[in-house]
């Protein structure tokens, strides 16, 4: 988060992809990355991003809850994913 608030958008990307690669689907991991992507200017870039956060969106919308995340997270997190 610290780097998207100081427009540090490629070590933005660089700490989401490894956060993700230790919990893949962190959904805010992946919309801030997402948020940088875009923010880079570079339709391939951000057009990956999209492509990754939106299957993670339709994983979310079929699974159960997690158990190891708040209620209201979760509502807030698949409320986003629904769009």
């Amino acid at each position: 988060m610290y780097y998207l608030r100081q427009n540090q958008h490629r070590q933005a990307i660089a700490a989401g992809e490894k956060l993700l690669a230790l919990h893949p689907d962190d959904f805010d991991a992946l919309w801030r990355a997402k948020k940088s992507a875009d923010a880079l200017g570079d339709p391939s870039v951000a057009t990956l991003w999209k492509e990754r956060l939106l299957a993670l969106c339709e994983r979310m919308v079929l699974a159960v809850p997690p158990k190891n995340l708040d209620a209201a997270t979760w509502a807030a997190n698949l409320e986003l994913a629904r769009g």
